[in-house]
């Protein structure tokens, strides 16, 4: 490489000088728009913003301030010595492949060659439903079609996530609203598997008041009330003018978060707030989140498989209210989850607050865009769509902490999930799935799909009752059910 500092002194070549610097000038003036967006080129590696010391006044042609500019271009002849080089050269090495993050798919998938291996083996080891669903004649039939949605998805790119780890329970996801029914064959009956009970064939049409706090039909009990500690409902949403994340791009991404940047201006009351991009939040700011145990941070192989982390953290954020009970979390795995929370037992007000800002945001989409109609992804079988077959239907899941000491000790952990689970119900450690259990529990929904939002919160309510009722008895020398 000619190194500048060889270069003749002459006007001519001083001239070349100027011409690089300016290229590199208006090359950073167009990426300092979008630092965010994309990983910084090599040059940025230097100076996060234009040279300070290019004359814009002269352009290195007046005399009178010629001397002054030239002195100051020799001081950086070290980088612009780097920025210069050779275009092999200059070339990053390879960013090095992060399993918890980037998108890795198999190679039999990367080849849209039917994993028959791998499938076998996960229906013989593990209870993964894709593996389940996914036999040859489904593979055969679909292998070659994209969905008729933005985002082309593929039955390869829906079950690399089961292929790549066959522990997984569901092992697919889904790209685009779309997907669920042009991968009918495949979808369908991976839903029936999971919510078991429910046959999209053959379901009631959805209740359009399906959140409305006033249709719970039971109320707490004073014995539950004394007993709970808190009470977190949360659902999941996604936008109908974008893919689902699993097939996004970093574009869709950034839309998202600057459209939800916008909406979420428009919320006033209590629900108002304030929202915090990933990239850009400060060390306090993301300290406080993490602390107040609000802030996501992706990290998680078997989503990383279904394309759920890319781009990771561009397009992220968190919303919340100044009392931190109005929680959204921006592209986390589905574009949204709306997340209401507070300490104590105030179900009902809880759902409430879910049920408003659920609607504030949709009402806020449809006046940031002009869009009139339904913003949210809809289905007539499934009800509210997401990615993952898990959270189709409402994509809500209503808990509540309840102390039950007694219960835990006497009657053990197992037997309480397995009668939250006649009663449609689930139980599961405080701090989450196979958490340590000592003195509470928490207990939530266990049903997602064909049913109503209240009806949710009232299965809970109902089983949050029922374990009081049976703690009680414990407490007073008395014998539970059985």
């Amino acid at each position: 490489m000619v190194k500048w500092k060889k270069m003749s002194q002459g006007m001519v070549a001083f001239m070349g000088v100027v011409g690089v610097l300016t290229a590199i000038q208006h090359s950073m003036h167009h990426h300092d728009e979008h630092e965010d967006d994309a990983p910084p080129p090599p040059y940025m590696k230097i100076r996060n913003k234009p040279y300070p010391w290019t004359c814009t006044d002269c352009d290195f042609f007046d005399s009178a301030c010629h001397k002054e500019c030239k002195a100051k271009l020799a001081g950086f002849n070290k980088a612009v010595d780097e920025v210069a080089k050779p275009e092999q050269d200059a070339e990053e090495p390879k960013k090095k492949v992060d399993p918890y993050f980037d998108l890795i798919l198999n190679e039999k998938i990367a080849r849209n060659e039917y994993p028959k291996e791998e499938l076998d083996a996960a229906r013989a080891a593990d209870p993964c439903l894709a593996a389940q669903v996914c036999t040859e004649e489904v593979w055969n039939k679909y292998k070659d079609l994209k969905s008729s949605g933005p985002a082309k998805w593929t039955l390869a790119r829906a079950i690399n996530s089961g292929v790549m780890y066959p522990s997984s329970f569901v092992g697919c996801h889904a790209g685009d609203f779309e997907s669920w029914d042009d991968f009918k064959d495949f979808f369908y009956p991976v839903v029936k598997l999971y919510h078991v009970g429910f046959d999209p064939d053959n379901t009631p049409p959805l209740d359009p008041d399906h959140m409305n706090p006033d249709k719970i039909t039971v109320d707490l009990s004073d014995s539950a009330k004394t007993k709970i500690i808190s009470t977190r409902i949360r659902c999941a949403r996604n936008l109908i003018m974008f893919p689902l994340n699993p097939g996004g791009s970093l574009e869709t991404r950034m839309a998202i978060a600057d459209l939800m940047e916008q909406v979420y201006a428009t919320l006033e009351g209590d629900l108002g707030g304030q929202m915090f991009r990933h990239t850009t939040m400060t060390d306090e700011q993301r300290q406080g989140l993490i602390d107040s145990h609000h802030l996501f941070r992706g990290k998680d192989k078997m989503q990383a498989a279904s394309g759920y982390h890319e781009h990771w953290p561009q397009g992220r954020g968190v919303f919340h209210n100044a009392e931190k009970t109005f929680v959204n979390w921006i592209n986390e795995g589905d574009h949204l989850r709306i997340i209401s929370m507070e300490n104590g037992s105030d179900v009902k007000g809880v759902f409430a607050r879910l049920a408003r800002g659920a609607k504030a945001i949709e009402d806020g989409v449809k006046q940031v865009t002009g869009k009139g109609d339904g913003v949210f992804m809809m289905h007539p079988k499934f009800g509210s769509v997401a990615c993952c077959p898990s959270n189709l239907g409402t994509g809500m899941r209503g808990s509540v902490h309840i102390l039950v000491p007694g219960l835990i000790e006497k009657k053990g952990f197992d037997w309480i999930d397995a009668k939250a689970r006649t009663m449609h119900c689930q139980a599961r450690g405080s701090s989450g799935e196979h958490s340590e259990v000592v003195d509470r529990i928490d207990v939530s929904n266990w049903r997602r799909i064909g049913l109503p939002e209240y009806q949710l919160v009232t299965d809970m309510i109902t089983f949050a009752n029922w374990l009081s009722e049976q703690e009680d008895k414990i407490q007073a020398g008395q014998d539970v059910e059985d």
